[in-house]
């Protein structure tokens, strides 16, 4: 490659952004995730606080049917959370008593009242078996008074058998098992701990693909669109006659990177905005209330920054590999199946990212797996970033994972420099990944020719 072969980059580059940022597709995206990344927080803080808000219950009265023969004060039982008022009366004892009132509330001759059969089987245990009457108490409330009388039987009952509820505590405690190895000196070798991510950081993880995806496809497919257009309107001819091939495509990957810049700027004054929102409108949040704002709060910058340059690596490599496939083609609608080596990498980037996210909620050699993804350039972008934000990878760790992508990305623009100038002046069906690699050691034996004379 030579100086001259990138001379008009910038006038590229220049209109490549502009267009971009005319785009419909990208006007939409970009104020989609503007509005997520605003709202996020207040609308979560908002949720949240409604949540802790306690309501009074509807209901008055908890019918108990005890066919156990336990004795249990039922009278005396404190329910908590908005169920204090409840009265609970020990209205039966036998299963016939239990059976008529059941009839009334179907006939709608009783109180609206919730009701609860106490029984005990040696195949089950105790079963409690709630009745709700048709009309008259929301399946909600009932729902929530049946869990406080169920955390109140449980005590009750060690009472009724004469155990303390530290006796109890004590002897229901788990059982736990630990094997542990000699080594050949005869030292205790301990088992590996094999730790998984919880249930909120595997949503986190899964957002991040999804993200990094959207971006990726946009990109490549902004930049493959484009070439094909040109081509298929024999603007590339014009363009070509003051600009070479390879500043064609030096201006468009970092036009596309432009765009990305953007983006993550819009969402970073959507992230700042969302705090301020969040104050003005709830006050100063001391305590965090989700995993999620919690993962917000606690970004730490010099780590955002880390795995920003990690998606722009990935988007690198995407955008070279989108550019050499809108130049395979030569008619827009050869723009899908010329599209199928890019597509197919990213699918395998997604897919894979996905794939560890299920290994690190299961545990299974998560550590291991992560550090191997996390060095492949195809997974990188997908990986580092969620998880270096999530503290699951070192900042150091991933300044490696963000060289070796760098690193594959130029030499895959070394290869595309050896075979664009060839794809972008062909004219026919499109070609093949083959194809390609026979351009380029084709030009490499010109190259090589040239350098014997």
């Amino acid at each position: 490659m030579k100086k001259s072969d990138f001379l008009g980059w910038k006038e590229v580059f220049a209109f490549s952004f502009e267009q971009g940022v005319k785009e419909k597709a990208f006007v939409v995206f970009l104020v989609i995730m503007f509005l997520v990344m605003l709202l996020a927080t207040p609308v979560t803080t908002f949720f949240k606080q409604d949540d802790g808000e306690v309501k009074s219950s509807s209901i008055r009265t908890l019918q108990v049917y005890d066919l156990t023969g336990l004795p249990i004060a039922y009278a005396e039982a404190k329910l908590q959370d908005g169920y204090d008022k409840v009265q609970v009366v020990l209205a039966g004892t036998t299963l016939d008593a239990y059976e008529t009132y059941v009839e009334k509330l179907a006939k709608e001759e009783a109180e609206a009242a919730l009701a609860v059969k106490v029984e005990y089987s040696p195949e089950q245990g105790f079963v409690l078996t709630y009745v709700k009457p048709a009309e008259g108490v929301e399946e909600e409330d009932a729902e929530g008074l049946a869990d406080q009388f169920t955390a109140y039987f449980e005590l009750a009952k060690l009472t009724a058998i004469d155990v303390t509820i530290e006796q109890y505590a004590f002897l229901n405690r788990p059982v736990n098992t630990e094997s542990v190895f000699l080594n050949a000196s005869g030292e205790v070798v301990p088992p590996s701990q094999e730790e998984s991510i919880s249930l909120d950081q595997y949503y986190i993880l899964l957002a991040g693909i999804v993200i990094i995806t959207l971006f990726v496809s946009f990109s490549g497919g902004n930049i493959a669109t484009s070439i094909v257009t040109e081509k298929s309107t024999r603007v590339i001819e014009y363009l070509m006659i003051n600009v070479r091939p390879m500043a064609l495509l030096t201006g468009k990957i970092l036009g596309s990177l432009a765009l990305t810049v953007v983006q993550f700027g819009v969402i970073g004054i959507g992230y700042v905005g969302s705090k301020y929102l969040t104050s003005a409108l709830f006050g100063e949040q001391t305590q965090t209330e989700s995993s999620f704002l919690e993962f917000l709060v606690n970004i730490d910058l010099f780590s955002a920054i880390t795995a920003a340059v990690m998606i722009l690596a990935g988007i690198l490599i995407f955008a070279i590999l989108a550019g050499l496939a809108g130049a395979s083609a030569s008619k827009l609608e050869e723009t899908q199946e010329s599209m199928k080596l890019f597509q197919m990498a990213m699918l395998v980037g997604t897919y894979g990212g996905i794939f560890l996210c299920i290994m690190q909620l299961t545990g299974m050699n998560a550590e291991l797996l992560v550090s191997i993804f996390s060095l492949i350039p195809i997974f990188a972008p997908f990986i580092v970033p969620a998880n270096l934000l999530l503290g699951e990878i070192s900042v150091g760790y991933a300044w490696i994972s963000i060289v070796l992508t760098l690193a594959v990305g130029a030499a895959l623009f070394w290869f595309a420099a050896r075979v664009y100038e060839a794809l972008i002046f062909h004219t026919g069906k499109v070609l093949k990944l083959k194809d390609i690699i026979g351009i380029a050691k084709a030009r490499r034996g010109v190259s090589d020719r040239k350098g014997e004379c």
